[in-house]
């Protein structure tokens, strides 16, 4: 199940536009059937979350592979989820794997 809600993520996070959070033109006949596949998961206790754009605070169950100073930032926040969360019935299955973006003056070693 876990490699069903990985995909069907992936596919849904690649059909939307990132700008305009609406499904790009080319997707429109493909987005609907991944659509049920994911409410289809949710309806049977599966919650799967992205992270991208979220703030990020020491101590969230996410698995951090990289962080890239930024300027311009004042706090850490998700650059990119490349695995995002998922949690059946609230237990977590799968933690997030995400790339942050860090304030520069905040370079750590993660």
């Amino acid at each position: 199940m876990l490699k069903i809600a990985n995909n069907a993520w992936r596919a849904m996070t690649k059909m939307i536009d990132k700008f305009s959070g609406e499904v790009k033109e080319e997707f429109q006949g493909v987005a609907k059937p991944v659509d049920g596949i994911l409410r289809g998961l949710k309806e049977l206790g599966f919650t799967i979350k992205g992270h991208t754009g979220d703030p990020y605070d020491e101590g969230m169950f996410l698995k951090v592979i990289a962080a890239e100073p930024t300027a311009g930032i004042s706090r850490a926040r998700v650059k990119e989820t490349f695995k995002p969360t998922i949690r059946y019935n609230s237990k977590i299955l799968q933690p997030g794997e995400i790339i942050l973006e860090i304030p520069l003056a905040e370079k750590t070693d993660l």
